[in-house]
């Protein structure tokens, strides 16, 4: 084989290589810190984009047990309002997940799942002013609904399972679509990303943003979020070329903050 040959085969596997490892690093950019419930003594428990690009984020039932709120805050991390919700409380309740609704027929409502130890899973649903509009319940694997997402495309809620990983997918109106398995452990919240066309989920104990195949459930990338400070991260939202992570800090609710990343840019594997 001649020696040019050799050397063109040798800088292509070298390339190709340094290609692989760019790949496998995973890195976000940190573009701010909102410490708006930190400073209340709240805790957040979901957070979706609504209106005005503000942030809605309902909040863990402590400290006040068995009230939810959702606090709307901008995205300069200033209180906008905090709304107490009409929700019947439940005594396994653990939690509230919050998605907004972006196309369809429910287009800019509001939807609130409950999370609890139990496979049942009950949505509340809102309208852009927070005002109860309808309610449906539907059993899922294990422990759904401490992660809920509104998929753009497909016009249906996606519901995370806690315990099993899986995603759920129903209709606005509860009926089950389908089902996908994911690898995932103790998945604490999910979005859907319309400029990657898929979900973003974070694990609690690992600490860690997953991105997922809408159709396949398959990991995509996997980014590690100890290193920019994150404790706790319990839920998610997408929006405004930003990830936006709730991190609860701690088990006792004693209070939490948002997390803003820049959305990173879609992936060669999504699809």
């Amino acid at each position: 084989m001649p020696r040019k040959t050799v050397i063109l085969i040798c800088l292509i596997l070298l390339a190709s290589l340094a290609s692989l490892s760019r790949a496998e690093v995973n890195t976000l950019r940190l573009l701010g810190v909102f410490e708006t419930l930190q400073t209340l003594g709240f805790s957040p428990d979901g957070v979706t984009l609504g209106r005005a690009a503000h942030l809605f984020i309902s909040s863990a039932p402590a400290p006040v047990p068995n009230e939810l709120g959702v606090f709307e805050v901008t995205l300069q991390g200033d209180l906008v309002r905090h709304v107490q919700l009409p929700v019947p409380p439940s005594g396994n309740t653990l939690g509230y997940s919050i998605a907004r609704a972006t196309s369809g027929p429910a287009v800019g409502n509001f939807f609130l799942a409950t999370f609890s130890a139990s496979p049942n899973v009950q949505v509340f649903e809102f309208d852009s002013e927070l005002n109860l509009v309808d309610t449906f319940d539907f059993q899922g694997p294990a422990w759904p609904g401490d992660g809920l997402a509104f998929n753009h495309h497909t016009k249906n809620l996606a519901v995370i399972d806690f315990v099993t990983g899986d995603v759920v997918e129903v209709t606005t109106s509860g009926d089950i679509v389908r089902s996908i398995s994911t690898p995932m452990s103790y998945p604490a919240g999910i979005t859907y990303n319309r400029p990657t066309k898929t979900y973003f989920a974070v694990e609690v104990s690992a600490r860690t943003l997953v991105e997922l195949s809408p159709t396949t459930g398959e990991v995509i990338r996997v980014f590690d979020l100890s290193p920019y400070g994150v404790k706790q991260p319990v839920g998610i939202a997408s929006g405004q070329g930003k990830l936006f992570i709730a991190d609860e800090l701690d088990e006792l609710n004693s209070g939490g903050m948002i997390w803003a990343f820049k959305s990173p840019r879609r992936a060669r594997r999504a699809r």
